[in-house]
């Protein structure tokens, strides 16, 4: 404590105005440390609102604050480096619509050279009538202008310009800067939340989409996990009847003349069965099923390309296990096995690994039972495993999905070749095999999407009612022995006017190179009105014969809607092309989901760093006012060494008994009051006595948040040990009215 002389004035003539200086310097610092705080609090009520908003409530409280006539708010825009810029979000007395110009390039003009510079511009004692602003009365001339850079961890991420009438006083020229980095660094949050909520929406939408092709997929391998089984009963029946035909060679002559002559029927029941597998066997997801304990059954092609699995590799000896990193196989069992069992299906997203490379991939699964038909019991588990990082993979390994349907065909043809039963036993055959195959039709019948079927000659040789109805008519019979030409305009302008039989041409001698093909096309109904349509193109070979099936989508409606919207924003070209560009980054590989997953973890390794390097000590406790969280800086205020001394503890664990800057009342009745208003108005700043590890008791500044985390209420309040400060406010009070007593008796 300094010490206060007692003699005569006269000998010290200078003592009072120094004592006045030092008041005024420590008020000046009071008043500083007071705005800081209560700006932290502007700056979390304005956290959780749109870019504009913040930058209205920011650029309006410093202008009130710095008695600002005019004020301006740039935000920093562009991801790339080169195309940085800046832009106004928000103003003071003015509105970025109205601005002289209101937005600039890194280094252009004053706003420009400060953002690239990072260093604060004043100037003061301007011109008169060299800047002014428009009132009622006329208009008023600038006396000097601010131009504050907003940066954080060396990052600029806007430029606040203020004008005022008279040059700005020193305390503000200090404050602003402090000011500034704390807006930066809420900028930088804020832009963050905006950019992640926009790239979570657009996963959001792509997985809404997956979801539905994954139910498609799923019952289409009910359906084809139902005919192999069939296909297994039957060939353990004929398997069981050979022992009985050695006996009876000289009959079964004339039941295999009969077999043959029936061979005809069964070819074409097969070509329907087969139908089943183009559809799964066309897909590139992994869709497999395999027995209750984990052994395999069935892989489709897609699925072995997808994890490593050679396609003549023997896949009963592979397990479901095998595809599983040991964190993923862990979460399999303990969470999506239970409820497989429980419910029956099961959808959810995991990581496989690739059995060649040992590559992990990210994948959406849609698990389910496969039931027997007669008890009811499950029987087998099926999966539909979808890439989420390449989908485009799937039209390149249809292709390659009809080789294997044509060994499966061969395989099926041998075992067909192999029945030596009688005239009963092949007509039993033959009826359960048309049933199959009138399933098969079903699902040709009742899709929603038109498919038509075609020679090599391009005549139509099946259509479903789908395709009926989107070319206008009413049976089958208007459509069969037609063609492409018959069913489009002489010309295609969606193809720069060439003649429908070029383009078309084109296309189909591309389709038996790729094996798939898709494409617009206007097509002309029976009634020869137009529509345009998206075509998906597959070729395939029956029984030694080419053919086409492609699948049409009506999509008038859309590519109208697509013109109208791109006629309403022509003058978002540029806007329009980046949204494209980053639509098709999702859909190109898995580093892009990888990447997307780094950046959230960056992101909230970035949160952890702020929290455990802040200056103020922090706490976070729950509902019930128990620590779940500290930062060093709380550790080393209640005097502790690491964290698990506090985790654990409340607030009355760390306080006296009494709270005398309370009115002497229980640290308990006061802390209850304390929280209560804190949930109604989320945020309440006071003072209170704090007991460190070693009981010894310390003044702080207390300010409490509370807020909400997966549903449940916590609370978080930053700490301040204050008891320095006031124990110097206390001793410059007691010299203020030491030298006020000493001036009274002096006078």
């Amino acid at each position: 404590m300094k010490t206060i002389a007692t003699h005569d004035s006269s000998s010290n003539p200078n003592a009072e105005i120094n004592i006045a200086k030092e008041h005024a310097l420590l008020q000046e610092k009071l008043w500083i440390d007071s705005t800081l705080t209560q700006f932290d609090d502007v700056l979390r009520e304005n956290y959780d609102k749109s870019l504009g908003d913040f930058s209205e409530a920011i650029i309006s409280h410093l202008a009130t604050l710095t008695k600002a006539i005019r004020g301006a708010f740039f935000t920093v825009k562009g991801d790339e480096e080169e195309r940085r810029f800046l832009e106004a979000t928000g103003g003071f007395a003015c509105v970025p619509d109205t601005m002289a110009k209101k937005t600039f390039r890194m280094g252009e003009d004053l706003i420009g050279q400060v953002a690239k510079t990072k260093k604060v511009s004043y100037m003061d004692n301007l011109p008169m009538q060299n800047l002014t602003l428009n009132v009622a009365a006329g208009s008023l001339s600038a006396g000097s202008i601010i131009i504050l850079p907003l940066v954080f961890n060396d990052e600029v991420y806007g430029v606040i310009e203020l004008v005022f009438i008279q040059n700005l006083a020193n305390k503000y020229q200090d404050l602003l800067p402090r000011l500034g980095n704390n807006i930066a660094s809420m900028l930088q949050s804020i832009q963050n939340n905006i950019r992640t909520k926009k790239l979570l929406n657009e996963t959001q939408e792509q997985a809404e989409a997956l979801r539905a092709q994954e139910e498609e997929l799923r019952q289409n391998l009910e359906e084809l996990a139902a005919t192999q089984d069939a296909m297994q009963k039957k060939q353990t029946e004929i398997e069981n009847m050979n022992h009985t035909l050695a006996k009876k060679e000289k009959v079964l002559e004339k039941a295999l003349q009969e077999a043959q002559a029936k061979e005809t029927e069964l070819a074409n029941v097969n070509e329907q069965i087969s139908t089943l597998h183009v559809l799964v066997e066309s897909s590139q997801d992994f869709i497999a099923y395999a027995h209750l304990d984990g052994r395999g059954i069935f892989i489709n092609k897609g699925g072995r390309k997808l994890m490593g699995v050679a396609l003549d590799a023997d896949v009963s000896k592979l397990n479901i296990k095998d595809f599983y990193p040991d964190t993923s196989w862990e979460s399999f069992q303990e969470k999506d096995m239970p409820q497989l069992l429980k419910e029956g299906s099961v959808t959810s997203e995991t990581r496989l690994r690739n059995l060649k490379t040992g590559t992990i991939i990210e994948v959406s699964m849609a698990s389910f039972l496969i039931k027997d038909q007669e008890t009811n019991e499950p029987k087998f588990m099926a999966t539909i495993t979808k890439d989420i990082t390449d989908r485009k993979a799937q039209e390149m390994e249809l292709v390659n999905a009809n080789e294997e349907l044509r060994a499966q065909e061969e395989e099926l043809r041998q075992n067909l070749e192999e029945l030596s039963a009688t005239q009963d036993s092949l007509m039993k055959i033959k009826d359960e095999l048309a049933a199959e195959a009138e399933r098969s039709k079903v699902l040709f019948e009742t899709s929603r999407d038109a498919i038509v079927v075609m020679d090599k000659n391009g005549i139509f040789t099946d259509v479903n009612e789908a395709a009926v109805k989107i070319f206008g008519g009413i049976k089958k019979e208007q459509l069969l022995g037609k063609t492409p030409m018959d069913c489009s305009p002489e010309t295609q302008s969606l193809h720069g006017g060439k003649t429908s039989e070029e383009v078309a041409t084109q296309i189909m001698e591309a389709t038996m190179k790729t094996g798939t093909y898709t494409h617009e096309w206007h097509f002309k109904k029976l009634n020869t009105e137009i529509f345009e349509a998206e075509v998906k193109l597959v070729s395939f070979e029956l029984q030694g014969n080419p053919y086409m099936q492609f699948v049409v989508r009506d999509i008038t409606d859309k590519k109208a809607k697509e013109r109208e919207i791109l006629k309403a924003n022509e003058g978002l070209k540029t806007q329009k092309e980046e949204l494209k560009q980053h639509l098709q980054e999702l859909r190109a590989t898995q580093d892009s989901l990888v990447k997307l997953k780094d950046e959230l973890t960056a992101e909230a390794e970035r949160s952890q760093v702020l929290f455990e390097t802040s200056r103020d000590a922090i706490v976070v406790m729950d509902k019930n006012g128990i620590f779940t969280d500290v930062n060093e800086a709380a550790v080393k205020i209640f005097g502790g060494i690491k964290k698990e001394q506090l985790l654990g503890k409340t607030p009355m664990d760390c306080s006296p008994e009494t709270q005398s800057l309370h009115g002497g009342k229980t640290s308990e009745e006061v802390a209850t009051q304390i929280m209560e208003a804190t949930m109604k108005t989320g945020t309440y700043t006071h003072e209170w006595h704090f007991k460190k590890l070693n009981t010894e008791i310390f003044e702080a500044e207390v300010k409490l948040v509370s807020f909400e985390l997966q549903g449940n209420p916590y609370m978080q309040f930053v700490v301040r040990d204050i008891t320095a400060h006031k124990q110097q406010i206390r001793d410059l009070e007691t010299q203020l009215a030491a030298c006020k007593a000493t001036l009274k008796k002096q006078a």
